[in-house]
């Protein structure tokens, strides 16, 4: 499976050069905008220049790791260089919006809002239980079949899997080698399933973005969408990692099913994403389509670090909107905020290193 790696950078580059089309309608670039100059010239040409630089960038990407496609190494490095590279092309090409903003006084005379939590603003969460409860049944079933079975396992323990889920590091067998796969999925899996009742139970500010009654109905759809698609994706990551997991107790019979389970987990993986994106793309067409009947957004660029980054220590929230795409990201002008975002830095690195230091 030697294209994984080749796959998972063509889907990330089709992410980031979707941004503009799946962010809101009045945030062109991580610069907010009135709705009037969301189709200004300065906007347009930004975001075709965005666009051009970052599909060079990814093409040039792609001939490397073809070129090194033997290379795990490579292929890892391949994914991390197009996040960056489109990152920064991002961060550079907003220039010319925020400069055209300055300059011709986009805001001047504007009358903004931004209203406070609104009762009954909650979405439902209850229908998406039942995905993420059974994650969470599937990692601690695959942990407690591995550990009963302990003397069964082979001394020479797998402890690393590749993206395409083919075992790649070894480690003499321990009760810490064999039960830090379940452990540490487990442990991702409730963070997944905690941020997804957070987005989908917090009381969002409301931003009217020129169009008060459509811009509600975009968040309502896309907070819908979002609590869809992280269900589906923490089941399929519980089904890899639980595949993982168990493989080492397989004989040679079963090898064959589980690559055919691990190989449509993937596959359904990238078909909800791609699933997610249409919608998203769907969602935003619509809302931009409308037309400005009420007060704009508030200009925050200002606590928005490079376009990227929230930083406001006087909003006591920990999570926010995400400025580019759809979701949550952390306030890091929250100490919660920086707190939680370092132990989901962290527990990777964990994750990684553990096994490599027990090698």
């Amino acid at each position: 499976m030697i294209w994984i790696n080749e796959m998972v950078i063509l889907i990330l580059a089709a992410l980031m050069w979707l941004i503009p089309n799946i962010s809101r309608p009045t945030v062109r670039l991580s610069v907010s905008v009135p709705r009037e100059r969301i189709h200004d010239p300065a906007v347009r040409t930004a975001i075709t220049r965005y666009r051009m630089a970052g599909t060079i960038g990814t093409t040039v990407i792609l001939l490397v790791v073809i070129l090194f496609v033997s290379s795990t190494l490579a292929g890892f490095l391949g994914i991390l260089a197009t996040v960056l590279l489109w990152t920064a092309t991002l961060v550079v090409c907003r220039r010319p919006i925020m400069r055209a903003k300055r300059e011709q006084g986009w805001y001047t005379g504007k009358t903004v809002r931004l209203s406070a939590p609104v009762a009954g603003a909650r979405s439902r969460f209850s229908p998406f239980v039942i995905f993420h409860a059974l994650a969470v049944s599937l990692i601690i079933a695959s942990g407690v079949a591995t550990a009963t079975h302990y003397a069964q396992l082979p001394d020479r323990y797998p402890i690393h899997w590749g993206i395409a889920g083919n075992a790649d590091g070894w480690a003499p067998k321990s009760w810490i080698t064999v039960l830090s796969t379940p452990i540490v999925a487990l442990v991702l899996a409730l963070l997944i399933a905690v941020a997804t009742w957070f987005m989908a139970s917090k009381r969002e500010t409301f931003l009217p973005d020129g169009n008060a009654h459509d811009s509600r109905q975009r968040n309502k759809n896309m907070r819908r969408v979002m609590n869809i698609t992280m269900a589906v994706l923490n089941v399929c990551f519980a089904i890899t990692m639980s595949v993982a997991t168990v493989t080492p107790l397989t004989n040679a019979r079963w090898l064959g099913t589980l690559t055919i389970i691990s190989t449509s987990t993937l596959v359904a993986t990238v078909a909800t994403l791609i699933a997610c994106t249409i919608a998203a793309v769907r969602i935003e067409s619509a809302d931009r389509a409308s037309r400005t009947d009420s007060a704009e957004s508030p200009d925050d660029d200002a606590v928005w670090k490079l376009g990227l980054f929230y930083v406001n220590r006087d909003d006591p929230s920990v999570m926010v909107p995400k400025r580019n795409g759809f979701g949550m990201t952390f306030n890091f002008g929250s100490p919660w905020g920086i707190l939680i975002m370092l132990g989901l830095v962290a527990l990777p690195i964990v994750a990684i290193a553990l096994p490599l230091a027990l090698h």
